[in-house]
């Protein structure tokens, strides 16, 4: 029981950084959500990250 509310804790404080990061960058804030789940959420949201198309950059930026 511990550990599925140090669990929670840990995803909240997570989430909601990676949420305005999402926000920031012009994609759907919800897919900070991703990482919620085990393992895997981690690299998926960096990976939305690095390679997305931010429509917040400027033309010609790449």
């Amino acid at each position: 029981m511990e550990a599925l509310l140090g669990m929670a804790v840990l995803a909240v404080i997570l989430v909601v950084p990676l949420y305005r990061i999402m926000q920031k960058a012009g994609l759907n804030p919800l897919l900070s959500l991703i990482i919620i789940v085990p393992g895997l959420g981690y690299l998926v949201a960096i990976g939305i990250l690095a390679f997305a198309e931010w429509p917040n950059e400027p033309a010609g930026y790449r």
